[in-house]
């Protein structure tokens, strides 16, 4: 979802972010294309559990004090506070203008 170190997802919205995102749609996201991968995308994410499960959830143990156990989970409490955000840029595609512009 990149091209000339731009990443669609993250481009401001404008004539650049419309042309990619039509492109997406019809070739990346068509229901031909996501029936042809359907079979990667469960081998990837039963991988993805698996490498999750054997390496973070059962692959280590904490006591109540331990400092590394501390700093995991103030890191996952802040992802889950991120991921939970309201950022209204989101939502009102065209704030992404104002805030993505660097000021001359």
């Amino acid at each position: 979802m990149a091209y000339n170190n731009v990443v669609f997802g993250l481009a401001p919205y404008g004539d650049y972010w419309r042309k990619m995102r039509k492109m997406v749609v019809s070739e990346v996201l068509s229901q031909q294309r996501v029936e042809m991968i359907v079979h990667i995308r469960a081998s990837e994410f039963r991988a993805s559990v698996k490498e999750l499960y054997d390496g973070i959830i059962t692959g280590k143990r904490f006591s109540p004090n331990h400092e590394e156990g501390v700093q995991f989970q103030a890191v996952v409490r802040k992802l889950f506070e991120l991921m939970g955000a309201f950022v209204l840029a989101d939502f009102i595609p065209y704030l992404n203008y104002f805030t993505t512009r660097i000021p001359s």
